[in-house]
């Protein structure tokens, strides 16, 4: 014999779908936090280096106008630099380059001799700074040896007009990314930390009230269930007693019947509320061992007289013996409750058959039949009213690698209910 199906150690049906749900929300919440947490962010950083950008042009300006200021003309007219050479703009973090027109020669450069990464603008460039008689400041990316550099050009003026134009130019290539960058990146993720732990306290204090109705009606559940058993046993032994006492065929007799046969199927549906609760408390062990199904249907042609058995051979499957006759026994009752085309004399047929590697046991009805041939769910607690009896037939089946088939007769009015088992060799 072999156990399995040990008590689940992740909790009840409930439990498991309510932990979930609650992933699904803390899910949700942390992927629009990120979403939120990101598009922050990135508007940060992207503010932050515009910031940088029109701070590093505000300064090449400022560079650029301070050293046109300085450029002069000596008493003969000629173009003095010595002023711009010996301040401190040709010494700090730019590098100043001063043009005279119409020529275009360089009269100064700061840059250190045979540098490679020293260039100079374009002529639309110049153009665009000689004609910036507003001095607002001419604005260009100029491409290096590494990279690129950022320049501001300004014109600079003779008693005639527009003389030149003067370059502020970063002496070499740098990184203009923000500097919020990585403190934003690794304090987004601290704060989607702190997010997400706040979302999994406050989604399983919000949930914790469910779980407890849950536990608390499956518990009141299994009790009434236990409750109902023993005077159920008692009315039914009292209903046997007085069908004893009676003459055979009389209305008595007939009556005393009819009331066991009432508190059979009450039995049957308390014997179910007990199967429900168990499996919604996760307190259903499957016992393995060879069970042979004719076997089965051979006591339960015993025990129900409406019932007639077709078994052709020996059928042996794996599987709990006290499940398999639960779950035979919900496929009968119903069929002799529901599929008896009103109340009729015609018996139940349970066909057990074995064929290629798979054993089935087809109840037969000659009722109305099914108003849904869909497999019913497996059994799992959710307050509705829809029956335990054929979802609890599909948990079993489910349990031992199986499953339930639901079909209307081909040749006539009723039903056929289906419970298939992998067969195992007897």
């Amino acid at each position: 014999m072999t156990r399995t199906g040990r008590r689940a150690t992740r909790g009840t049906p409930q439990e498991q779908l309510l932990r979930s749900l609650r992933a699904r929300l803390l899910g949700g919440f942390v992927v629009v936090a990120t979403l939120a947490v990101a598009a922050f962010g990135a508007v940060l950083v992207s503010w932050d280096a515009r910031l940088a950008s029109a701070r590093l042009d505000s300064e090449l300006r400022g560079a650029a106008s301070r050293a046109a200021a300085l450029v002069y003309l000596d008493d003969n007219g000629s173009t003095l630099v010595d002023g711009v050479a010996d301040d401190e703009v040709a010494h700090g973090e730019f590098r100043i380059v001063v043009s005279a027109l119409p020529t275009g020669e360089t009269l100064l450069d700061t840059a250190p001799p045979g540098s490679d990464s020293a260039p100079l603008p374009t002529a639309q460039t110049a153009a665009a700074a000689v004609a910036d008689t507003s001095e607002s400041g001419t604005y260009a990316v100029l491409p290096t040896t590494g990279g690129s550099v950022r320049s501001a050009l300004m014109p600079w003026f003779n008693d005639a007009g527009v003389a030149g134009w003067v370059m502020a130019v970063e002496r070499g290539p740098r990184d203009h990314s923000s500097v919020l960058l990585w403190p934003t990146v690794i304090g987004g993720a601290l704060l989607l930390l702190l997010l997400s732990l706040a979302g999994w306290l406050l989604t399983g204090r919000m949930l914790a009230p469910a779980l407890r109705s849950a536990a608390d009606r499956e518990r009141f559940l299994a009790t009434a269930a236990h409750e109902l058993r023993t005077p159920l046993a008692r009315l039914r032994g009292a209903a046997t007693a007085i069908q004893q006492g009676q003459r055979a065929g009389s209305e008595s007799a007939r009556q005393a019947s009819a009331l066991a046969g009432e508190v059979d199927a009450a039995s049957s549906v308390v014997d179910n509320l007990l199967l429900a609760a168990r499996i919604d408390n996760a307190r259903v062990d499957l016992r393995l061992e060879a069970v042979r199904l004719d076997t089965l249907a051979a006591e339960m042609e015993l025990r129900v007289p409406e019932l007639v058995v077709d078994v052709d051979a020996p059928v042996t499957v794996r599987g709990d013996p006290t499940l398999l006759r639960h779950a035979l026994t919900n496929l009968v009752d119903n069929a002799i409750r529901h599929g008896r085309a009103g109340g009729s004399g015609i018996p139940v047929l349970l066909r057990v058959r074995a064929r290629e590697g798979w054993a089935s046991a087809e109840v037969i009805d000659a009722g109305p039949g099914f108003a849904s041939t869909e497999p019913p769910q497996p059994y799992l607690s959710t307050g509705g009213g829809a029956g335990l009896g054929l979802p609890l037939v599909e948990w079993v089946a489910r349990r031992h690698g199986g499953r339930v088939e639901l079909a209307e007769r081909a040749d006539e009015p009723g039903a056929v209910a289906r419970l298939v088992l992998p067969a195992i060799a007897a």
